[in-house]
């Protein structure tokens, strides 16, 4: 016989990765929920070492609808209380559940009676229930009126961390290129520097507005041009001079 419960008021389905080094499992879930006005709600979260993302929807009455009749012909509450063997699973997999919640207050009972079903593997034993519930519960989105979203980036915490913050797994990936090895670091050969040869200052010279020293041709204070001086020489390179040698490139002074 059947057992009895009143309307489903929430139906989740998880799934969670589980790896074989530290920080690179993952978890995700799906669940629509009645709410007492009325309303139903779908909402979907994700957690990673990358981040955390959720969203939630605003659902049509008639596609939730979809879930509580597969609930009531797949008698999956009744499935929670049977004793089902399920294959052991080492190293890398995912496993699933799906939870469900019922308002037994009509019926003399809890009003937040729940059963949870351990699927084991995603997948494996109970691979066709879980495909179907995922199909209603996509439906469930795609057919929702969009409410809020959020993306945390990379807030979830690393249980390893790396260089810059970066997860083992994120580390490793970024050592690796797509061809396949280790990526090889670039051989970065000194560039050969040229010599600059930077312009002598050229012979001071004091304005005549006042005390002011300057080396250029104008005055920095007024802007009057420097006086002709016949002893001043400007050699090919471009340094002005005093004397008979270039003080920038050590020429000699033209005849």
């Amino acid at each position: 016989m059947d057992e009895m419960h009143g309307p489903l008021i929430e139906l989740s389905y998880g799934t969670s990765s589980h790896g074989m080094m530290a920080g690179t499992g993952s978890s995700a879930s799906s669940s629509v929920k009645w709410k007492k006005d009325g309303t139903v709600i779908y909402r979907s979260s994700s957690m990673s070492s990358y981040g955390q993302t959720s969203s939630e929807y605003k659902v049509k009455p008639e596609v939730a609808q979809k879930l509580r009749d597969f609930v009531a012909e797949k008698h999956l509450a009744e499935l929670t209380k049977e004793d089902i063997s399920l294959p052991m699973a080492c190293d890398n997999f995912t496993s699933a559940s799906i939870s469900m919640t019922f308002d037994d207050s009509s019926i003399g009972g809890d009003p937040y009676e729940s059963c949870f079903l351990n699927c084991g593997m995603a997948g494996g034993t109970f691979g066709s229930l879980e495909k179907k519930v995922k199909e209603i519960l996509d439906e469930c989105r795609e057919t929702g009126e969009f409410i809020s979203g959020e993306d945390t980036g990379n807030g979830f915490p690393n249980l390893i961390a790396g260089k810059e913050g970066m997860s083992f797994f994120e580390m490793a990936k970024s050592m690796y290129d797509p061809s396949g090895g280790m990526k090889q670091e670039p051989d970065h050969k000194p560039q050969e520097q040229r010599s600059v040869k930077k312009k002598a200052p050229g012979p001071q010279w004091t304005c005549a507005c006042g005390e002011t020293m300057n080396t250029g041709k104008f005055c920095i204070n007024c802007g009057q041009s420097r006086p002709a001086d016949p002893t001043i020489w400007t050699c090919r390179c471009g340094t002005e001079n005093k004397g008979n040698f270039c003080a920038g490139c050590g020429s000699r002074k033209p005849e």
